[in-house]
């Protein structure tokens, strides 16, 4: 079966594809996305959505319009990523940012289909971020060099949704 979803409003969204036992799905409130956006501290960067998807099977986003930014990092399986100019593979220890604004569809491959984390994020330095990045003037996909150690960072952010 494949869930589609297709956001024509501003507003992004995470998917609403059915979680299995083990994904995650977090959605930031949005009274705490206000906190972090005043924050001197957090301002800069912060998420506003964030999670796990295990053996993504049917996953398949149409966004056609979005107000935040977004990372996937796959670990197992593959997907595909197209954009206005491009039409990406993404397979396991690859990363991919969409910038703001930036129309995107992706999909999970039927065969082998991919173990993702992805965050939706946002902040005043988003655009001095994709600056840093020598590879993202090229292209939009990365190999991550340590898988393990990005993977852990994904998964506290994942443990701070349990923070009170």
């Amino acid at each position: 079966m494949v869930y589609l979803v297709n956001f024509c409003t501003v507003m992004s969204t995470p998917s609403n594809w059915p979680l299995s036992p083990a994904s995650v799905r977090y959605l930031v409130p949005k009274g705490i996305q206000a906190f972090l956006s005043e924050q001197h501290i957090s301002q800069l960067l912060y998420p506003t959505a964030f999670g796990y998807y295990e053996h993504a099977k049917g996953h398949h986003i149409i966004r056609h319009h979005h107000d935040d930014h977004l990372l996937l990092f796959c670990i197992d399986g593959c997907g595909t990523l197209i954009t206005k100019n491009e039409e990406i593979t993404l397979n396991a220890g690859h990363i991919v940012v969409l910038p703001k604004g930036v129309s995107h569809e992706y999909h999970s491959s039927a065969e082998h289909p991919w173990t993702l984390y992805w965050v939706h994020f946002d902040g005043l330095s988003v655009g001095s971020i994709f600056d840093l990045i020598p590879e993202y003037a090229d292209q939009q996909k990365m190999v991550i060099e340590a898988p393990v150690a990005s993977e852990n960072l994904f998964r506290e952010l994942l443990h701070c949704r349990h923070a009170s």
